[in-house]
């Protein structure tokens, strides 16, 4: 058994989003076959507001993933967050990591990462693959009876989560607040 503590603690002292921000609800059905309990809704994130785009500080990573080397991708996403300290390098390397290990593990190729600052006070990490069809399930997994627990830690770490479809693409998308 997988011992969340840690995670839980994360989750009750995470910042709060900001309410005055509107976000557009989306579900997304279930595959032929499976029931309710199979759907995801979660938020779209927003379009970074204008004025606010900050890849002029360098603070961008948008590379295609290799599955067999995840250990290159944190060293790429520590490298780029160094700054702001080991506690949210860590943070962003574990939700970078579970994001794209869920797509190595249960979506189909191509699988990318994009890291960057969504506002001023947000970093966004977006994991894409090409499995259009298949539902992201907190807490069950595929691979396992002692797998699934990846998207908790995602949820527990990160301020705000979800899922974007596109006809060739799902997004699977963590906001995580960027420390003062």
């Amino acid at each position: 058994m997988i011992d969340l503590s840690a995670a839980h603690e994360a989750y009750a002292r995470r910042p709060q989003g900001n309410p005055q921000v509107n976000r557009h609800s989306t579900v997304t059905a279930p595959p032929p076959g499976k029931g309710l309990a199979s759907m995801t809704s979660r938020f779209e994130p927003e379009k970074t507001p204008e004025g606010e785009d900050s890849d002029e500080d360098g603070l961008s990573l948008d590379t295609s993933v290799q599955c067999d080397s995840l250990a290159v991708m944190r060293a790429q996403v520590g490298s780029l967050l160094q700054r702001f300290g080991e506690d949210f390098v860590q943070d962003a390397q574990l939700v970078c990591h579970e994001l794209v290990a869920n797509a190595c593990d249960h979506a189909d190729k191509p699988h990318h990462l994009s890291v960057r600052r969504h506002t001023r006070y947000e970093l966004l990490i977006e994991v894409r693959d090409a499995s259009t069809d298949r539902a992201l399930r907190i807490g069950v997994s595929t691979a396992g009876p002692n797998r699934g627990n990846g998207m908790k830690m995602v949820e527990a770490l990160s301020s705000d989560w979800g899922v974007r479809r596109t006809d060739n693409a799902k997004v699977v998308w963590a906001h995580l607040r960027i420390p003062a």
